[in-house]
C-alpha cells in the first residue's frame, strides 16, 4: 500500500493516553407505537479535542428503527 509513511526513515514514537467515553440518553414514549429514542456520547483523551456523538432513533411499533447521527468536536 502505498502511503505517505512508506519511506519513512527517521525515529517514531508512540505514546499511549488514557480514553475516557460518557454515554447518556434515554426513550420517550411519544405514543403506544411510537418513541424517541435520544442519545449522546462524549469522548474525552488528553492529547486531543474532546468528541461529542447525538443520535436520535424513532422506533415505530418496537419493530422498526430509523434514526441519525451527527459527530461535532472542538480543536
Amino acid at each position: 500500500l502505498a502511503n505517505d509513511y512508506a519511506n519513512f526513515s527517521g525515529n517514531a514514537t508512540a505514546k499511549q493516553f488514557r480514553h475516557l467515553f460518557f454515554s447518556l440518553g434515554g426513550v420517550i414514549a411519544m405514543s403506544d407505537n411510537f418513541k424517541l429514542k435520544p442519545s449522546l456520547l462524549y469522548k474525552y483523551v488528553n492529547a486531543a479535542p474532546m468528541q461529542l456523538d447525538l443520535n436520535c432513533n424513532f422506533w415505530f411499533y418496537d419493530i422498526l428503527a430509523i434514526g441519525a447521527s451527527y459527530n461535532c468536536w472542538s480543536y
